[in-house]
């Protein structure tokens, strides 16, 4: 689905190092890492779609700004790139008010932005990125926004999405439990330039994906620590 081969990014100063990476269908994959080691940059990149780079198919883009359009409710901004790709059925309508239902936004879908709370319109963002329904989606930290609860809930939600219609994500966090939670592999981006320093493989079966319970497993403390000592390299 994703094949990143030895990218390398510089501007003012080298900022990524030979970079690769493989994410195939099905598989959720977290990316950890200090401020400014490059995790942003390396979204970036996959977005610009590198030829010889970067090599992937159709994708979608989560960032943890919401960049809502103010004049257009909840449900019309989640329909916004369908909308300008020409395409709005009835269909997807349909699928864009199942989407909001799902992030706990059924009676919300006429409210403008203004209406909503900053979590509130990170759920929109959120909803807005599945409705694509592309190959490979990207995340930068799209929960930041979210209270703990909220974000645990969504979580679950999110690797379902992403499991059962064998989809790809990449997903960037800060936060160690989130990403064990969430994940089949934990990258972690450190050094100057940035570069891949460890990777973690997670290996819960998905009827221990919990989100709650799993992070009573001894292979989660295991794997936290492993994770926590990967960010100092």
């Amino acid at each position: 689905m994703l094949q990143v081969n030895q990218l390398s990014v510089s501007y003012a100063a080298p900022i990524l190092h030979e970079v690769s990476l493989k994410i195939v269908p099905g598989e959720f994959v977290c990316m950890i890492g200090k401020s400014g080691c490059g995790k942003s940059t390396l979204l970036g990149k996959i977005c610009d779609e590198v030829s010889g780079i970067v090599r992937t198919k159709s994708l979608a883009f989560v960032t943890q700004e919401d960049l809502l359009l103010d004049w257009r409710t909840a449900l019309q901004n989640v329909l916004l790139p369908i909308e300008l790709k020409g395409r709005v059925t009835k269909d997807a309508v349909i699928q864009a008010k199942k989407l909001l239902e799902l992030v706990e936004l059924q009676d919300s879908l006429h409210k403008l932005p203004s209406e909503l709370s900053g979590g509130m319109r990170q759920r929109v963002t959120l909803a807005r990125g599945l409705l694509q329904d592309s190959d490979l989606y990207l995340f930068d930290e799209p929960f930041s926004a979210l209270d703990f609860d909220l974000r645990i809930q969504l979580g679950k939600v999110l690797r379902e999405f992403i499991v059962s219609n064998r989809k790809a994500a990449l997903f960037v966090t800060h936060n160690i439990e989130e990403a064990i939670a969430l994940s089949d592999r934990v990258l972690v981006i450190g050094g100057r330039p940035g570069r891949i320093v460890h990777e973690e493989k997670i290996t819960f079966t998905e009827t221990k994906r919990n989100p709650v319970a799993i992070r009573a497993e001894p292979d989660f403390a295991e794997s936290f620590a492993t994770l926590w000592n990967s960010l100092s390299l």
